[in-house]
């Protein structure tokens, strides 16, 4: 069972978390998303393929997107350009090779209608 590692490592343009702030900044520090990752991990994944975003991460997002009215394209959109987004999910980055892949398969529908 693969999963992806996000967030990035060391390199960057001084330390901008400790200039840069938001509510979502507060919000995260006011959850403990241990349980919720803990609840999240017995989700598998598929052996083969891709390896899977972090489950986390694809919840935060989808919550983002729920708050502030995204689509998919939209959301993508935002977590690339916003630095909160990317903070609160993780400094996610969903960068697919496919142009028009969805970061939520739940909001997909069923395929073939």
């Amino acid at each position: 069972m693969a999963r992806r590692r996000i967030g990035q490592g060391s390199f960057g343009f001084g330390d901008c978390r400790a200039r840069c702030h938001s509510s979502l900044d507060d919000l995260c520090g006011l959850i403990d998303w241990s349980p919720v990752e803990h609840h999240l991990a017995v989700i598998s994944c598929a052996a083969k393929g891709e390896p899977a975003w972090p489950l986390l991460a694809l919840l935060k997002a989808m919550l983002l997107s729920v708050w502030h009215d995204l689509s998919d394209v939209k959301l993508a959109e935002a977590l690339d350009d916003r630095a909160s987004f990317r903070r609160f999910c993780g400094d996610f980055q969903p960068r697919s090779r496919r142009p028009n892949a969805r970061l939520c398969p739940f909001s997909q529908g069923p395929r073939g209608a």
